[in-house]
C-alpha cells in the first residue's frame, strides 16, 4: 500500500521540471506589443529609418504575422518581390527577424 506522503513526495519530485523550465523561459519572455497607437508608431519609424509608403505597408501586415506569400498574395506582387522588400527594410532598420521588427514597429520605448 501506498502512503499519502509517498505520493505527495513523488508528485512534488514530477513538478521540479515543470518549476526549472518555467525559470528557464522566463528569461526569454517578450512582452506583447501594445495595440494603443499603432499608427503613430509606425509613422515615427518611417521618419527614423527612411521606410517609403509600400515598405511601411508591409511591416504593417509582418505585424499582424502574416507570411510572405499572404503578403504576397494580398499586395498582388510576387513573393520574390515581397523577400526584397523584407529585406530592404530588415537591412534599414537593423533588424534581423520579423519579431523583433514588430517589437520595433509597436515599442516605444525603442523608437
Amino acid at each position: 500500500m501506498i502512503s499519502p506522503t509517498t505520493t505527495l513526495a513523488a508528485t512534488a519530485f514530477h513538478l521540479v521540471p515543470v518549476v526549472f523550465l518555467n525559470l528557464y523561459l522566463s528569461g526569454y519572455y517578450v512582452h506583447p506589443v501594445e495595440a494603443g497607437n499603432f499608427e503613430g508608431k509606425l509613422d515615427k519609424m518611417i521618419e527614423k529609418h527612411g521606410i517609403s509608403r509600400r515598405e511601411a505597408e508591409i511591416i504593417a501586415l509582418i505585424c499582424k504575422g502574416m507570411s510572405n506569400q499572404e503578403i504576397s498574395d494580398s499586395l498582388f506582387i510576387s513573393l520574390q518581390t515581397v523577400k526584397d522588400y523584407v529585406h530592404r527594410i530588415f537591412t534599414k532598420t537593423g533588424v534581423k527577424n520579423r519579431v523583433q521588427q514588430a517589437n520595433l514597429a509597436g515599442s516605444p520605448e525603442q523608437q
